[in-house]
């Protein structure tokens, strides 16, 4: 993600990018309830990120932009266990960075159907993990073991 956000300076030297969270904090929320926050609080920086967008407010909308971007990466993705989750696991973190891309070109060239179609996405994804029944799955350790630590989940807090 770094190494795409330096590229995208180093082509649009006028363009500015805020970090919006710089540490990632533990939670004490069982790991489905954390995994439900990440994917609202994505989808509402997306809705953020709409408005502003159509009302025409540029750092209003590239600060919600990134917060969606940090939910997405440092929160569901950083999220993924890899070795636990295989293949799928590898496809979903593709669709994580395939997000994280798609939202980065839609902040650049104004693409609300950009930021639709990721919205979807992330719909999709939270339907599906609704769906999931945690007695017949294979949870890591912290989401039955609560000794474990519990899983992380970026904060992040934006000026109004």
């Amino acid at each position: 993600m770094q190494a795409a956000i330096e590229r995208l300076l180093a082509d649009h030297p006028g363009l500015r990018i805020t970090q919006v969270a710089t540490t990632v904090d533990f939670t004490h929320e069982q790991y489905e309830g954390s995994m439900q926050m990440l994917y609202e609080g994505a989808l509402l920086a997306l809705s953020d990120a709409q408005r502003h967008m159509t009302r025409r407010e540029p750092a209003s909308k590239g600060r919600a932009l990134s917060k969606a971007i940090m939910i997405i990466d440092g929160g569901l993705k950083a999220s993924l266990d890899i070795k636990a989750g295989g293949e799928l696991g590898d496809h979903l973190g593709a669709l994580y960075d395939y997000m994280c891309n798609r939202l980065l070109h839609a902040n650049l060239h104004n693409r609300p159907e950009i930021i639709e179609e990721v919205r979807q996405l992330l719909v999709e994804l939270r339907g599906a993990w609704e769906q999931i029944d945690p007695a017949g799955v294979s949870l890591p350790a912290y989401g039955r073991d609560k000794s474990a630590p519990p899983p992380s989940a970026a904060v992040m807090a934006l000026p109004a």
